[in-house]
């Protein structure tokens, strides 16, 4: 009996619509001036990859959705690619998830946090969702590792402190020391409320000095004070 070769045909949907992943975010390459450091996704499946710079602002510079075709069409015109080129990478884009379907698309609530000018705390959002931290007890029971694979030991130093240095030509205005704290942290738990209904009047310098001490000012124990706050106008 002959066996006859049979070609199996795959139907692509060329109406299929492609959007830039809402993850998507890209920074500067501190060692290749030519590229950039690019994230796409949530949490523990978020990936990296390194991106020339034109093909970054050709991304960011797009509006979709736009099928396949068009999107190769589009950067035939804002790249100068040839034909082959923009196939393939449409289909490199495509493959690391830069570009999805538009489930991958900001849902309404999430477009909220943009016109809010919350872009920053949305993508600290994905960042931390679903994500899944490993912990090595390996060698002592105190050693955790973080999401990057590097582990902090219990005799790692903190980050040491971030002064302000004034700008030459700027305008700052150096803080009061803060005022001493009448509540305790539990009163202040029990006691705080959410409301919206926020006045129209402004607050003291000590007032402000005593929120940024208590919210992030480092806590030193070496008994060094760090010099006084500094507010940039």
């Amino acid at each position: 009996m002959n066996q006859q070769n049979s070609t199996q045909e795959v139907y692509v949907d060329v109406n299929q619509l492609f959007v830039v992943d809402k993850t998507f975010s890209a920074h500067p390459d501190r060692k290749d001036e030519h590229s950039c450091q690019v994230s796409v996704g949530e949490g523990s499946n978020a990936v990296k990859y390194k991106v020339g710079n034109e093909v970054v602002a050709s991304i960011l510079a797009s509006s979709g959705p736009l099928t396949k075709l068009e999107w190769c069409k589009y950067f035939e015109r804002v790249l100068e690619l040839n034909e082959n080129e923009s196939e393939e990478l449409v289909g490199s884009l495509i493959d690391s998830r830069i570009l999805g379907d538009v489930s991958r698309s900001l849902t309404p609530s999430e477009r909220k946090w943009l016109e809010l000018d919350w872009s920053d705390a949305l993508h600290e959002y994905w960042n931390e969702r679903n994500m899944i931290w490993k912990h090595d007890y390996s060698n002592n029971p105190k050693v955790m590792t973080i999401s990057d694979g590097k582990n902090v030991l219990p005799s790692t130093p903190p980050p040491g402190p971030a002064f302000a240095v004034p700008i030459e030509g700027a305008n700052t205005i150096m803080l009061p020391d803060p005022a001493p704290l009448d509540a305790s942290f539990a009163d202040a738990v029990r006691r705080r409320r959410t409301s919206y209904n926020f006045e129209h009047s402004s607050i003291s310098l000590e007032d402000l000095s005593t929120i940024l001490q208590s919210t992030l000012k480092g806590k030193w124990t070496d008994g060094v004070a760090p010099p006084p706050c500094i507010a940039e106008l």
